[in-house]
């Protein structure tokens, strides 16, 4: 009933809504873009940058923190689309 309601609400009444997906992992390692942003600022360099995503075995901090990033962002936006 909630969804029903979130979705009249936009204008889009419908007898039934589907949810396609919905419980599924938002997405893999594979879908990480390879080229990540990241914000230096306090650590050990300061400024932004661009850090390309290695493999793991060789992951420093930085690539773990852009990675960590990564996957939040991808979370929010899932989460987003889901929404819409």
């Amino acid at each position: 009933v909630r969804v029903m309601t979130v979705h009249a609400a936009k204008g889009l009444e419908a007898p039934v809504v589907f949810l396609v997906d919905g419980g599924s992992a938002p997405f893999s390692d594979q879908h990480l873009p390879r080229l990540m942003p990241f914000d230096g600022s306090g650590e050990h360099w300061d400024g932004k940058g661009y850090l390309w995503r290695s493999a793991s075995d060789v992951a420093n901090g930085f690539s773990r923190a852009a990675s960590v990033r990564a996957r939040e962002l991808a979370d929010d936006e899932y989460r987003r689309l889901l929404y819409v």
